[in-house]
């Protein structure tokens, strides 16, 4: 299943670059790597959000070993596309899904994986992990990607 998943994520990735811009794409990706964390902290706890940090932190230092990539920073906060943001969310979403499926979160660790990847070709290098821990964290984005609030009246 985690080809699928790779697959998934290759295609969401692909129809938001066609739409937009490598700075915007970038946030889109990293929104969407907030939403996984977020949602791993929300079912599974704060140790399995750190055993995703530390795949995290893992994954940027071996490619950048690996490829001899430059850190870089991540595009300003304020850069974003409704749009792109829009696709990976959906891809988050599948993801997600089929992680029921896969043991050992094998959907979401290769997710993760793809994501950065991705976010490593659309900065052309890898993204500081305290800067990028930074905006996996900040709650005041999370309120922002969750969109408006519907509430509900029984």
């Amino acid at each position: 299943m985690q080809p699928a998943v790779a697959r998934v994520v290759e295609l969401a990735v692909t129809q938001a670059r066609a739409r937009t811009t490598r700075a915007a794409v970038a946030s889109a990706i990293v929104a969407a790597l907030r939403r996984i964390h977020q949602t791993v902290n929300e079912q599974a706890g704060y140790a399995a959000a750190t055993i995703l940090d530390d795949f995290i932190r893992a994954h940027i230092r071996a490619e950048a070993d690996k490829g001899g990539l430059p850190l870089r920073e991540l595009p300003a906060d304020t850069v974003h596309d409704a749009r792109a943001e829009a696709i990976l969310d959906d891809c988050v979403s599948t993801c997600i899904a089929l992680n029921a499926f896969t043991p050992a979160n094998g959907a979401l660790i290769t997710a993760v994986s793809t994501l950065l990847d991705h976010l490593f070709r659309q900065i052309e290098g890898a993204p500081d992990p305290d800067e990028l821990f930074a905006r996996l964290r900040s709650p005041e984005r999370m309120e922002a990607d969750l969109g408006p609030r519907i509430a509900m009246v029984h």
